[in-house]
């Protein structure tokens, strides 16, 4: 079992799928996050700083890998070639069985454009005369997790286990979710922000009757056996 997150930005993955990476880690399963951008536009934070932190988050998630396709921050095009062709490349050489992609409804364009460019990357990948050579792959389950705005969700991971590990991945970006002197002020180091990140995971755990919950959402029929490798060891949904 393989899982493949995509972050936009290094920490989208982080923040929206650390708890499902980590039952998956913790279950033996491979996981790996695939950040589209290095966030070089990003109002705090260095580019060299947040490589560190995806970093440090990676190793607290304990995902078996951590990828960056350098693509430009705030110039991502769901119709770029050179774009689509980076990702189906990544989706070809990873073959992942679970693909999780940020949900396509956002304030930010390059969680917009980044959803669609992905959407478009999965079905590409399957075409044997795109890229020739390259052997087709087409990922059988795509799943969305939501950014800043969130859905009503197919289904819910219970993360209630690993919550606390995932806070800690997220606290691993200190460029982003910290108020260091010179820092400007944004809704992710509001002093809110975890507290808005814990009344999510609280509010999605209550659909399933648990403390802390994971949503995803599906746009296409899945199988019933689906369920007990999306959520190993016994986690809920």
């Amino acid at each position: 079992m393989k899982v493949l997150s995509i972050g936009i930005h290094p920490d989208d993955a982080d923040f929206g799928t650390g708890g499902l990476l980590l039952v998956h880690a913790r279950s033996g399963n491979e996981t790996v996050i695939l950040d589209l951008t290095e966030g070089e536009l990003s109002t705090n934070g260095t580019v060299e700083e947040r490589r560190e932190e995806a970093q440090r988050s990676a190793h607290v998630l304990g995902i078996s890998a951590r990828i960056n396709c350098r693509l430009p921050d705030c110039g991502i095009n769901r119709c770029n070639t050179e774009q689509l062709a980076c990702l189906v490349r990544h989706l070809r050489k990873i073959r992942p069985d679970i693909l999780l992609v940020p949900y396509w409804v956002d304030d930010h364009p390059d969680h917009v454009e980044g959803s669609y460019l992905m959407m478009r990357a999965r079905y590409t990948a399957g075409l044997v005369n795109f890229l020739p050579g390259d052997e087709p792959y087409r990922v059988p389950v795509l799943l969305f997790y939501p950014c800043r705005r969130t859905f009503t969700p197919t289904f819910v991971a219970d993360v209630t286990g690993v919550y606390e590990d995932k806070e800690r991945s997220v606290l691993c970006f200190e460029s982003q979710v910290g108020r260091s002197s010179g820092h400007r002020v944004t809704h992710l180091n509001s002093p809110l922000f975890l507290e808005r990140l814990g009344a999510r995971a609280r509010s999605f755990g209550a659909l399933i009757g648990v403390e802390r919950g994971e949503g995803y959402l599906a746009t296409e029929p899945l199988p019933l056996d689906v369920r007990g490798w999306l959520f190993p060891a016994g986690e809920g949904m």
